[in-house]
């Protein structure tokens, strides 16, 4: 399916590059840094090496030869996990034509090198793509001064130069014997993993010069590369490897004495900032009081400061109007108010900031100049498309004593305290709104569409004008729509996208190439959405119209975030009818009625999230959608997905089931600025119409999240920013 994620390659090729020189890395040595292979992930130049890269490490590899393109995309998902995604063009001798394939491989760490005993890592090759080049190794690594040796062991694709019989048939018979590639491709063979009737030996150095960056490799592969028909086929490759910084690897290497490749590979750190100073404007003063209000409960009586900044309070009478003001110079919405005897209440919309602890620090400075000094207790609440999702109580006095000890500088208090249920202590006072109904905003500008992994056609991008708008008609009721209209083909020709009618399922997915052929100017979406708390700490939004390019109709969902707790539990349910190929106001014959039950887990290790949804997808089909993914408080967001339902792999198609990867980069996190816009990938080897879910519009989890407990908590010290 043709997907729209606005700007994506820009910027996520500028936000990898930007940060090249911020990471951890950077202070290493660049010749010390773990070599990319050509296949992606760490290695020498066509085998693989016990190395792995920094944790959270996000790069890209590209290779190139005349006779094949491969590249790919390389997670450092834990310290000691290695996720590579690749996709690669060959001409090889053996296959008719140009061949295209989509390939997945892990590496596992097992111990760390140490003084006498090397690096050891076990690693599965193309194990979930066709398996054409699958294969299984176990590889150990050694430093030696500027030489880094590695040694390994490997089965199928890795046995192709066997050099002696599996060892692993001396425990089982069955390990003898290795089946070939059958299916529809995109299954895990666990039956043929480190089978087979041979082994072969790898290994390689890779040496360290005196001149930074620059590093000699020498490698003898046990892979014959695709060659069935000259078995005397040099099996030894040598490489130059140049790294300008520590991020950035160039390289040429000359395989098997008759083939040059250059490669280049691209890397960043995920988890680390960029820049050493948080984005954006210095935060406002925060005001410390030297008087109290007098017991007789008269005008507040203030002494002279102790801060340079004058405490300004105001009367409780202009309290709204002039935090409205000031809440604005930060770039903050305030939404309502209630200023009650000893504790005033503000509820603010935050559109500039992606971490709402920080939002919420100004939200208190600003309300430390102006609350009067009887004023003993702050609560701001966080209001999403008009329902609150958060509230932090704040005690003023503590505050002071914290900032008095600290140089007048704000610390983030104890979250515990503050992180509350919203609306669980109501403040005295008027409840005064200060947003006018109607309340609009809108956008117009270029977009990207994007289209991967076509067999004809890897890639396509498109440029389109787009224009998206929103009104908020009263609290919570929202009626917004995109429509948009191609501009210019950037990379290959929407038009040649074929229209696939061999599907065993209901074309609720496959179809993509004709709705792209036949829509010149589409309504993408428009739907009216209600936003409402039943309950505290429940949430859910009534919804209707046209939700996306193939869909429309009406539904509602349901999410339950328990006080405290990692878990949240959703439920959805929907009932939809195919929209015509136009993507105007049309339908076709076909409906379904769609909806899931979803638990979402915020794990306590290393930033990992994951979620199951079950239910029934859009072609009928009964299943679950199982999702990783890490998401670290500087923003970045990296995960997988796989989706297995009731439909055969042979009656789904090519690839046997759904799955992909996602990649969300945040771009402030590149930029000398607060914003909460981000770039977001999602990358199909290939989609069929099995496991196909609904694109509903603004699901309550993604509007949620980043106000959850753990989001907050992760990142709690952005509070003092």
């Amino acid at each position: 399916m043709t997907s729209r994620h606005g700007w994506f390659g820009l910027c996520a090729a500028a936000a990898l590059c930007g940060g090249l020189s911020s990471s951890p890395a950077a202070s290493q040595d660049a010749g010390t840094l773990p070599l990319q292979s050509h296949y992606g992930g760490v290695g020498l130049l066509r085998t693989r090496s016990a190395r792995m890269l920094p944790d959270s490490t996000l790069s890209t590899t590209i290779s190139i030869s005349e006779a094949q393109q491969r590249y790919a995309l390389t997670f450092q998902a834990a310290p000691w996990l290695e996720t590579t995604f690749s996709y690669s063009g060959f001409d090889l001798t053996g296959f008719q034509g140009d061949f295209f394939d989509r390939q997945f491989d892990l590496k596992v760490r097992l111990w760390e090198e140490t003084l006498y005993l090397p690096e050891v890592a076990v690693g599965l090759q193309d194990f979930l793509g066709t398996g054409v080049f699958s294969g299984e190794y176990v590889v150990a690594s050694k430093r030696l001064g500027p030489l880094d040796l590695s040694l390994g062991l490997g089965w199928g694709r890795l046995a192709d130069r066997a050099v002696a019989s599996n060892p692993l048939g001396i425990v089982r018979d069955g390990f003898r014997s290795r089946s070939g590639f059958d299916g529809a491709g995109g299954e895990v063979n666990f039956g043929q993993f480190f089978r087979g009737e041979n082994v072969g030996v790898f290994g390689g150095v890779v040496w360290d010069t005196p001149v930074d960056g620059l590093r000699v490799i020498a490698e003898y592969n046990s892979d014959r590369n695709g060659r069935v028909d000259d078995l005397d086929d040099n099996p030894f490759n040598v490489g130059l490897s140049y790294s300008p910084t520590p991020g950035i690897q160039l390289g040429a290497s000359y395989i098997a004495q008759d083939e040059v490749f250059l490669t280049a590979s691209f890397g960043s750190v995920t988890k680390e900032a960029v820049l050493d100073e948080p984005p954006g404007q210095p935060a406002p003063a925060f005001y410390v009081r030297e008087g109290e209000s007098d017991a007789a409960g008269g005008p507040d009586r203030l002494v002279a400061p102790i801060q340079p900044p004058v405490f300004t309070p105001v009367a409780r009478a202009d309290l709204g109007a002039t935090l409205e003001e000031a809440l604005r110079a930060e770039r903050l919405d305030l939404v309502r108010m209630q200023a009650g005897d000893d504790a005033v209440r503000v509820v603010i919309r935050n559109d500039v900031y992606r971490p709402y602890p920080k939002a919420v620090g100004r939200a208190v400075r600003v309300l430390s100049r102006f609350a009067p000094a009887g004023i003993g207790t702050f609560q701001v609440a966080i209001d999403q498309r008009g329902i609150e999702t958060a509230e932090f109580a704040f005690d003023r006095a503590q505050l002071e004593a914290s900032a008095r000890e600290s140089g007048y500088s704000l610390s983030p208090p104890f979250l515990d305290y503050a992180y509350i249920t919203p609306g669980s202590r109501p403040v005295g006072g008027d409840d005064l709104s200060f947003v006018a109904y109607p309340d609009a905003t809108y956008r117009i500008g270029p977009d990207i569409r994007y289209n991967t992994f076509d067999p004809d056609d890897p890639l396509r991008l498109q440029l389109t004008a787009e224009a998206s708008g929103s009104v908020e008609l009263t609290r919570g009721l929202h009626v917004a729509g995109t429509v948009a209209a191609p501009i210019l083909d950037l990379i290959g020709d929407f038009d040649d996208i074929l229209v696939n009618t061999s599907s065993a399922l209901p074309q609720v997915r496959t179809n993509f190439g004709r709705y792209n052929r036949e829509t010149t100017v589409g309504v993408y979406r428009l739907y009216s959405q209600y936003l409402f708390s039943p309950a505290p700490n429940v949430y859910a939004q009534v919804t209707g119209g046209l939700l996306e390019q193939m869909f429309g109709g009406v539904g509602a969902e349901l999410l339950w975030r328990p006080p405290g707790s990692r878990l949240a539990w959703g439920a959805e349910l929907f009932y939809v009818r195919q929209r015509d190929f136009d993507t105007l106001f049309t339908f076709q014959d076909y409906d379904v009625i769609t909806g899931h039950a979803s638990v979402y887990w915020d794990t306590p290790y290393n930033d990992w999230n994951v979620a199951i949804h079950a239910g029934r997808y859009l072609a009928k089909d009964l299943g679950a959608t199982f999702e990783v993914k890490r998401r670290f408080p500087n923003g970045w967001e990296v995960g997988a997905f796989a989706t297995f339902t009731d439909v055969p792999f042979d009656e789904f198609g090519e690839g046997s089931f759904d799955k992909g990867i996602t990649l969300s980069i945040p771009l402030d996190w590149g930029l000398p600025r607060d914003t909460r816009s981000r770039a977001n990938l999602n990358i199909r080897p290939i989609q069929r119409d099995g496991g196909a879910r609904l694109e509903a519009p603004n699901r309550l989890f993604g509007t949620l999240q980043p106000v959850t407990r753990g989001e907050v908590a992760a990142q709690w010290n952005t509070f003092a920013h």
